[in-house]
C-alpha cells in the first residue's frame, strides 16, 4: 500500500520542531501551495491531489489510493488520519506539543492494535534527542531505538542517528537552496518528511557502525518561483522515481 506518510521509519518520516512555535515562524496567508504531483516509477504512475483551508493543509488524496486527512489545533497539526481506497482508516497519528516543540508523536495501526510512540527532547538549538517505543493501545514500553537529530546551519536536519542493541545507523542529508513545495503550509515544519522544510533534499546516505549501507540522490528542475517543477530520485537497486509538480 502506498502511503503519503511513512511514520517511524528513520529515512522517511521524522520531525523537526526546534524552530517551530504556535504563534510565530509560521507561513502567512497566501503564497505558493502545491496542488498535485504525478510520480512515475517503472510502469506505475500515481497522482496525488492536495486541498487546503487557507494555508492549512486539509487533505492529500492519491487517485485510487490512500486519503490523508489533517486536523489542526491553532497553527499546529495535531492529528492525521490515513484511509485506504475503500475509506477504511488504516493509520491514526496524534501529536503533542509543549512550549512550541513537539514532544510526543503516536501512531496507531487501526484494527491491529499496534501503537508506536516517539518522544522528543531539545537539549540545545542544534540537537533533538528521541526514543521510539512499540506496544498496544494500553502501553508502549518496548524500546526500539534511541535517536539523535542534528540541525544544520540551513535549519534542516543534517544527520539522524538511530541506535538499537549497540548498533548505530546514521543518515546524512544535503539540500538545495530552493523552495520546498510545502514551505507555505502552516504547521508543516513540525512534521518534517525528510525532503526538507524550506529546501529540497539532494542526497541521502546511510552507514551502520561506520560502514556505508546505502545512498540516494535527487535532481530537480525549477519553475520561475524557484519551486521544483520536476524531480528524479535514484537509489541503487531501485527504479528511478520521477515527479512532476503543479502549484496553485
Amino acid at each position: 500500500m502506498r502511503k503519503v506518510l511513512l511514520f517511524f521509519v528513520a529515512s522517511a518520516f521524522v520531525l523537526q520542531s526546534c524552530a517551530s512555535d504556535d504563534s510565530g515562524n509560521q507561513p502567512t496567508e497566501g503564497g505558493v501551495l502545491l496542488q498535485s504531483t504525478v510520480q512515475t516509477t517503472g510502469s506505475d504512475s500515481y497522482t496525488t491531489n492536495y486541498t487546503y483551508n487557507g494555508n492549512k493543509i486539509a487533505s492529500s488524496v492519491i487517485e485510487n489510493g490512500d486519503t490523508t486527512l489533517y486536523s489542526y489545533t491553532g497553527n499546529q497539526i495535531t492529528s492525521i488520519e490515513v484511509q485506504n481506497a475503500n475509506g477504511v482508516t488504516s493509520y491514526e497519528f496524534e501529536f503533542t506539543y509543549s512550549g512550541g516543540h513537539m514532544v510526543e508523536a503516536k501512531r496507531t495501526q487501526t484494527g491491529l492494535g499496534i501503537v508506536m510512540l516517539q518522544t522528543f527532547a531539545y537539549p540545545n538549538a542544534t540537537t533533538i534527542t528521541g526514543q521510539t517505543f512499540i506496544g498496544d493501545e494500553n502501553s508502549q514500553d518496548q524500546l526500539l531505538y534511541d535517536q539523535v537529530y542534528t540541525i544544520g546551519s540551513n535549519g534542516e536536519i543534517s544527520t539522524l542517528a538511530n541506535t538499537a542493541s549497540g548498533s548505530t545507523t546514521t543518515y546524512s542529508y544535503t539540500y538545495d537552496d530552493k523552495n520546498n513545495p510545502f514551505k507555505n503550509v502552516v504547521g508543516w515544519s513540525d512534521l518534517l518528511l525528510l525532503q526538507g522544510v524550506d529546501h529540497n533534499i539532494l542526497t541521502t546516505s546511510s552507514s551502520t557502525n561506520g560502514n556505508v549501507t546505502g545512498s540516494e540522490s535527487a535532481t530537480y528542475t525549477y519553475n520561475t518561483d524557484d519551486y521544483p517543477a520536476t524531480s528524479i530520485r535514484t537509489s541503487s537497486g531501485s527504479d528511478p522515481i520521477s515527479t512532476t509538480y503543479s502549484y496553485q
